[in-house]
């Protein structure tokens, strides 16, 4: 399958996933896709979606390691200004030691960015 075929592909499996759970579950591709000449393996979290606020792995691990990062738990949903784009702290990755503030972008895309976003510092 081709680079192209497979990101239209992606798109519409995500694009009808959303369609048929409608706003109670956030639905994202965790990773692009494994292209091979039999097909495609891709993976995508679901996550409901709580009184406007999506509860997924990310927010989960922020409210249960949040401290151990020198975060508070009002971190969690903070706007913040990062290379002249503005995002909001929606989780943590703490596996990702170098970058691990999930934040969302104002078009609801996710990035990874350091604890000095937040003016932290962790070694």
């Amino acid at each position: 399958m081709d680079k192209v075929t497979a990101n239209r592909l992606l798109t519409q499996i995500e694009q009808a996933v959303k369609r048929a759970t409608g706003n109670k579950y956030r639905v994202q591709r965790v990773r692009g896709g494994f292209r091979s000449e039999g097909g495609l393996t891709v993976k995508f979290e679901i996550a409901a979606v709580v009184k406007g606020v999506v509860e997924d792995s990310a927010r989960a691990a922020f409210k249960a390691l949040a401290p151990a990062y020198g975060l508070k738990a009002t971190d969690l949903g903070k706007r913040i200004s990062w290379c002249g784009k503005q995002f909001t702290v929606v989780g943590l990755a703490p596996k990702a030691r170098t970058y691990p503030l999930v934040c969302a972008g104002e078009n609801g895309r996710r990035f990874r960015l350091p604890l000095k976003a937040l003016g932290k510092d962790w070694d």
